[in-house]
């Protein structure tokens, strides 16, 4: 395999007169490999917080997309829309190809329309994890709100707990 390596960079770096085609899509591969794995971060902090998804198999990666594009059971809406979650799928198809194939086996051509979909993808991704974001902010409001309640006079006091009271000072 190494000689193959080799043999790759020479030819790319005789052919190309600069930069090594086999270089070049290493390159690209990598920037594909780690937006993916940036997006994925985010999707198991999440998944791991939310749906208490800690064991990692075989189809972990897959599972943990699958998920994020739907509800929980704690009822967690969507965190992706189903475009999104089928444009991310094909970045998690080339994460898997990315992982598993000899730099020198990448083909650009594959990889150039990827990387060209990244800015709309990523603008997408974030505008719905910021929504996901907006849901829980909600969420904890009106949860820290139910413990309030309105008074005679319409004022709004915390209603009694079975906690015993901070002390104060």
């Amino acid at each position: 395999m190494l000689d193959a390596t080799v043999a790759a960079i020479k030819k790319s770096l005789e052919e190309s007169g600069g930069v090594p085609r086999s270089i070049l899509a290493r390159a690209m591969g990598s920037c594909l490999h780690d937006f993916y794995a940036g997006v994925e971060d985010v999707l198991e902090l999440i998944a791991v917080n939310f749906d208490e998804m800690t064991e990692k198999t075989e189809r972990w990666h897959r599972d943990l997309l699958d998920r994020m594009g739907g509800e929980s059971w704690r009822s967690r809406p969507p965190v992706l829309s189903a475009s999104l979650r089928d444009a991310l799928e094909d970045y998690l198809d080339f994460r898997n190809l990315y992982r598993n194939r000899p730099g020198h086996k990448l083909d650009p051509a594959l990889m150039a329309p990827l990387l060209e979909r990244i800015p709309a993808v990523y603008g997408q991704f974030r505008d719905e994890v910021r929504e996901f974001i907006k849901f829980l902010n909600a969420a904890a409001f009106e949860q820290e709100m139910a413990g309030f309640k309105e008074d005679e006079g319409g004022n709004a006091r915390r209603a009694p707990t079975d906690r015993p009271a901070k002390p104060r000072g």
